[in-house]
This record gives C-alpha cells, structure tokens and sequence, in this order.
C-alpha cells in the first residue's frame, strides 16, 4: 500500500501493540491503488510471530472498533480480502 496508508495506520488508536501491528502490516501489503489488502491469516501469523488465534482474535478487535472490514475472497482458498475504511475519508 501507499506509504500514506502506512502513516495513516500508525495515527490509529487500536487498542495494543498487537492490532497496531496487524493493521500496519495489512497497510503495508495492501494495494498500493486502493485500501485493499488480500492475505490470509497464517501469512499474518508468520509475520507478526504470533499464534494464528490470537491474529484472528486481533483482526476481530480491528473490525469492531471500526479500523478495518472483513470478507472472505470468492475464491474460497481461506484468503481473506481487508480493507480500511477510513484511510481514503482520513488523507482528505
């Protein structure tokens, strides 16, 4: 993603270093045209050295206070697509 989803990542109250640390790395893998990240949660896990329940739990905690929505891709590989819907309404 844009380096201004990045920052915009980093600005965010999300609770704990945990779900900052999620939300910046969906910033940073995210396409860098669009508030869009596709990745699933073992890459996450693997990323952020933590045990995929508790990224899942994490991700729960984004999608609750609003930082992130969450669908799973049409595919059904267990690809999750994330996106961020502030980020846009936030760099204006």
């Amino acid at each position: 993603m844009s380096s201004s989803a990045i920052c915009w990542a980093m600005r965010q109250k999300c609770g704990g270093p945990r779900a900052k640390l999620i939300l910046m790395l969906l910033a940073d893998n995210g396409s860098p045209d669009v508030d869009v990240c596709e990745c699933c949660i073992q890459w996450l896990s693997s990323k952020a050295e933590m045990p995929a329940q508790t990224v899942k739990q994490t991700i729960n905690q984004l999608v609750n206070i609003g930082r992130l929505e969450a669908r799973f891709h049409p595919s059904g590989n267990g690809v999750v697509i994330y996106s961020m819907p502030l980020v846009s309404r936030d760099m204006l």
